[in-house]
Order: structure tokens, then sequence, then C-alpha cells
């Protein structure tokens, strides 16, 4: 997960810090190596207008041999 802090903000407001977890797997398709992940965290620490979730979704293409 990705802890971030806006140094424009006051106290609590500045901090999102959120606590869950992912899963994924390396693959091929093609000949093509690729890393693909899911994750879902709550936001254990957030602003007031912040959002309780996120999700989260990455895809990668591994480059070389």
């Amino acid at each position: 997960p990705i802890i971030t802090v806006d140094w424009t903000q006051l106290g609590r407001n500045r901090w999102t810090v959120p606590f869950g977890a992912d899963i994924g797997r390396a693959f091929e398709i093609g000949g093509r190596a690729m890393s693909a992940s899911v994750g879902a965290y709550y936001n254990a620490v957030r602003s007031d207008f912040g959002p309780k979730w996120q999700l989260r979704a990455n895809l990668t293409f591994l480059l070389g041999k």
C-alpha cells in the first residue's frame, strides 16, 4: 500500500495510512512475461474528506531474459 501525506493540511487530515493485502502472479502470454496483482486496503488513518477504502490493480510487463 501507499502511505501518503499532505503537508499543507494540519493534524489528522495530513495522513492516509492504508491497511490490507494484495495478491499477484507472474505469467506468460504469447511469450511475453507479465506480472499482475490486485489488492484492497482499508484507510485506517485518513483525512475527514478521504475515502474509507481503496482498490489497487497492477499489470507489469517484464522485460529481459
